[in-house]
C-alpha cells in the first residue's frame, strides 16, 4: 500500500505545476542529481542522446534520455548493472519481477543482472520533490535489489 501511495504522489507531481520543475533535459536532471546529493556526470549514448552516470549508495547507474527532441526528452529510465561472479537464473529474475511492482530486472547473455525504472516526464517537467520522490524509489530499489541478488 505504501508502495502506491508513492506512486501516486510522484505522478501527483508529474501534472501539479510548481516554481522549479525537471524538465526532460540532460541539464535539469543533472541539477536534480547534484542536489540530491548525487554525481552526474553528462555524455552522450550512440545515438547521441543524452545520457548521464551516477552512483547511489555504491550502486553505479545509467540514466537514459527517450523521446528526445531539440535538448528535451519524454522520458528517461534508470539502470544498474551488476557483474557477478555467478551467472543470475532466470527464476531469480522471475521472483523479482513477479514480487516487486518497481524496478524491472533482467539478465543479460553472461548471467548479470540489471535493473530498471522508466519515469515518463511531462512536456513541462516534474516538480523537484516529485523528482526527489523518483530518487528515493531509485535508492531504494537499488538497495533492495543488491540484497536480493547478494551483490
Amino acid at each position: 500500500m505504501k508502495a502506491l501511495a508513492a506512486v501516486l504522489v510522484v505522478f501527483a507531481a508529474l501534472t501539479t505545476p510548481a516554481v522549479a520543475q525537471v524538465v526532460g533535459t540532460a541539464d535539469s536532471i543533472a541539477v536534480a542529481l547534484r542536489d540530491y546529493g548525487l554525481k552526474a556526470d553528462k555524455g552522450v549514448d550512440d545515438d547521441g542522446d543524452p545520457k548521464i552516470q551516477s552512483r547511489i549508495d555504491g550502486v553505479h547507474f545509467s540514466i537514459w534520455f527517450y523521446g528526445c527532441e531539440d535538448a528535451t526528452c519524454s522520458s528517461v529510465e534508470f539502470r544498474a548493472g551488476f557483474d557477478l561472479d555467478s551467472p543470475l537464473s532466470a527464476a531469480k529474475v522471475n521472483e523479482w519481477n513477479r514480487t516487486k511492482r518497481f524496478g524491472k530486472a533482467w539478465i543479460d547473455d553472461e548471467g548479470d543482472p540489471f535493473l530498471e525504472m522508466l519515469v515518463p516526464l511531462a512536456e513541462d517537467g516534474m516538480s523537484d520533490s516529485g523528482f526527489e520522490l523518483v530518487l528515493d524509489m531509485w535508492r531504494v530499489g537499488t538497495s533492495e535489489f543488491s540484497a536480493f541478488i547478494g551483490w
